[in-house]
């Protein structure tokens, strides 16, 4: 039997996400953002968090939804990458919904295919007759 995994859970557009909660290295109010001229997929900008410059991205617009974000729930999931010579990204999700637990007897189904977004969402969790999409911050960088 396996042990426990856990997720913070966030929303973007009405649609529950998780993060791997190792991979997770902080939650922050939006700070403000410096934009770049005609910025690249969903990239929204830089931000000075903790001493350091971060690339923030925008999750609704990986998911390619364009209605803008708003409301005082927005936050930002700091990630850590998967490789260690890439910096940590800011990630933009509408609220942060808390941490979901797994015990080792709950699955994780893996996905893929066509309409999902290249390597972003990478699983999916069922929970009380809900589908709650597994997103790996890797799969915002195009």
């Amino acid at each position: 039997m396996g042990g426990e995994r856990q997720y913070l859970l966030c929303l973007a557009a009405g649609k529950r996400l998780a993060f791997a909660l190792d991979r997770v290295i902080e939650v922050t109010d939006l700070p403000p953002l410096t934009r770049i001229p005609r910025p690249v997929g969903a990239v929204e900008g830089f931000a000075r968090l903790r001493g350091q410059t971060i690339l923030v991205m925008d999750l609704r617009k990986r998911l390619g939804l364009v209605n803008p974000r708003q409301g005082e729930q927005v936050r930002v999931i700091l990630c850590r990458p998967a490789s260690a010579e890439r910096k940590p990204v800011g990630i933009i999700v509408d609220a942060v919904a808390g941490v979901l637990t797994l015990g080792g007897e709950e699955a994780v189904a893996e996905v893929g295919g066509p309409e999902e977004p290249d390597g972003l969402i990478v699983g999916v969790i069922q929970q009380g007759g809900e589908q709650i999409f597994v997103a790996d911050p890797t799969g915002l960088m195009l």
